[in-house]
């Protein structure tokens, strides 16, 4: 399985020494681990996370299409593909777009645990 860490890089933070553990107990386990800081993205990361969350979003629009009997799909398709955006958006440093995403989030998880009802 692969993991990611998202941390800063090790001896730059109290907390990077937290991460140094984790990536040893996964490695040890056979996890093959990647672990990015702020700036250490591949080039390309945001563009991918990007076309994922939008194919997921439109997976979540045509749940809808398809009935009120796929809610349930459509809520669970929209909040992950609404939470990978918040993330495009934060690379971005893009506060419309955060901002935007971070309530759309909020909105469709407060649905989705309506559901659960």
């Amino acid at each position: 399985m692969k993991c990611i860490l998202w941390g800063y890089p090790l001896h730059t933070d109290t907390y990077s020494y937290v991460h140094e553990g984790f990536k040893k107990a996964l490695e040890r386990a056979g996890h093959e681990v990647f672990w990015f800081h702020d700036n250490d993205y591949p080039e390309d990361f945001d563009w991918y996370l990007k076309w994922v969350a939008s194919i997921i979003v439109l997976c979540s629009l045509a749940m809808r299409a398809a009935g009120p009997e796929f809610r349930f799909y459509d809520l669970s398709f929209g909040v992950v593909g609404i939470a990978l955006w918040c993330w495009v958006s934060v690379i971005w440093k893009d506060r419309a777009l955060i901002m935007l995403n971070t309530v759309s989030l909020f909105m469709l998880g407060v649905a989705l645990l309506k559901e659960f009802q």
